[in-house]
């Protein structure tokens, strides 16, 4: 969360991840993001949550070691346990909180990375030695707090698909290996109309633009979240946390999109200004090759008919006076070679 100054970070730290670890919440974004909770109702994702039924879920350490990349800090990571799976860890679930659209690098490569953390932490943790079997599917959910514009309200999804490529086959198929998945969430406005209640539910939680009591409210009608005391603190805080920095990741985009469209429009008047370039220049090298073969046919003319001068001058009369005088040239030069 790196959009958050140091005054404000733990503050912000310390809201995100709570909420985040609300059972009734996070089923929610589970509920709406993972594609083994399709068609599953809420009580059986909070189970697979929260088996024993806890309004917060521990979560796991959020330290992930590397012994040749370092440490990375996540913000929070969860366990999916299915009730048929006897208590066994099924999925793995990261949540990071994101707040600048471009922080400087490729957001995109770095969820890759912690997508590799989140897999290569289980070994000695979830499997032993070779059992490469059990390596749990990782999905990684990065909440875009401003994303930039055209990205609003848009939830982007990164898959690994294999393919054949050699021979051709289309329909050969290919070994699963969908071990990890990155999900980003764009949120957008409070206001905004979605069918999406996940979405719809994240743009109510952490966008700007409601009061506490249409917050709390929106929330409790809307998207049927329980607001106790500590919660309602949470949301509060979290809000004043972001609004001066999240004014700032604003104007910094505004910026950033104002110094796009000012490239847009230097490139595109560039491009036309060598279009105009380039078409004027075909057409001089048209005029100069029509000129050249109209000098060499009336040259041709000319030899054929054996014209005299007074001949010549009446023929050349209607033409170009510069053709006329290249082709005179011409005739006179073929006569000093001739003599």
């Amino acid at each position: 969360m790196d959009m958050i100054t140091e005054k404000n970070e733990d503050e912000f730290d310390a809201a995100f991840k709570s909420i985040m670890h609300r059972t009734d919440i996070l089923s929610k974004l589970v509920q709406g993001l993972i594609p083994e909770m399709e068609g599953k109702d809420l009580d059986y994702v909070k189970r697979c949550l929260s088996p024993d039924g806890m309004e917060r879920i521990p979560g796991r350490d959020t330290e992930l070691r590397n012994d040749r990349m370092g440490l990375v800090k996540a913000d929070c990571i969860f366990d999916i346990i299915f009730p048929q799976d006897e208590g066994r860890v099924g999925l793995i679930l990261g949540v990071e909180g994101q707040g600048k659209s471009n922080p400087g690098y490729p957001i995109t490569n770095r969820a890759m990375v912690y997508s590799s953390y989140l897999l290569s932490d289980q070994k000695d943790k979830d499997f032993k030695g070779s059992d490469y079997e059990k390596v749990k599917k990782v999905y990684a959910v990065w909440i875009m707090l401003h994303p930039k514009t055209e990205y609003r309200n848009r939830i982007l999804r990164y898959r690994m698909k294999g393919a054949c490529e050699w021979p051709p086959e289309p329909d050969f198929t290919v070994p699963d290996m969908d071990l990890t998945e990155i999900i980003f969430v764009n949120l957008g406005k409070p206001d905004s109309e979605l069918s999406n209640d996940m979405l719809g539910m994240l743009n109510t939680i952490f966008t700007q633009g409601l009061n506490r009591q249409e917050r709390e409210m929106r929330l409790r009608v809307n998207y049927k979240i329980s607001i106790d005391d500590e919660l309602s603190d949470e949301l509060e805080r979290i809000n004043m946390s972001m609004g001066s920095e999240l004014r700032e990741a604003i104007m910094e985009d505004m910026r950033e999109e104002a110094y796009e469209k000012l490239y847009d429009e230097a490139r595109e008047k560039a491009y036309e200004e060598t279009y105009e370039k380039a078409y004027e220049e075909a057409r001089e090298q048209i005029r100069r090759e029509d000129r050249e073969k109209t000098v060499q046919f009336m040259i041709k003319v000319l030899c054929n008919t054996n014209s005299s001068d007074e001949s010549v001058e009446s023929i050349l009369k209607d033409v170009d006076p510069d053709i006329a005088e290249e082709v005179k040239r011409r005739l006179q030069q073929n006569k000093d070679e001739s003599n």
